[in-house]
């Protein structure tokens, strides 16, 4: 019996992390390719889900501000590699950027 329940809980687990996973499918899309992507979708996603990211909208001060905040806290980035996310963002995620837009 209490094999029985040790297996349904593992197989409920893995259900709810393969449905994460497929999320996070989904908002990778949402990150158009050029140069500082995958940091983005790499780095990004070690401490919080893409959405947080791909639903923001930031001017280049912005974006700088919340990267190098992100480097304080422990995301894995060197000054080139942060400069180069806060550009891709920007670029991509910008205050003029479509929030309703699926970026392909």
């Amino acid at each position: 019996m209490l094999s029985r329940f040790f297996l349904l809980v593992s197989l409920i687990c893995i259900a709810s992390l393969l449905s994460v996973s497929a999320q996070e499918d989904e908002h990778t899309k949402k990150f158009p390719e050029g140069e500082g992507r995958d940091l983005v979708v790499t780095v990004c996603r070690q401490c919080h889900g893409l959405a947080a990211t791909s639903d923001s909208r930031h001017t280049l001060d912005g974006w700088e501000r919340i990267v190098n905040d992100m480097v304080n806290i422990g995301a894995a980035l060197d000054k080139q590699q942060a400069e180069t996310v806060s550009q891709y963002l920007a670029n991509n995620f910008g205050p003029n950027s479509d929030k309703s837009e699926d970026k392909k």
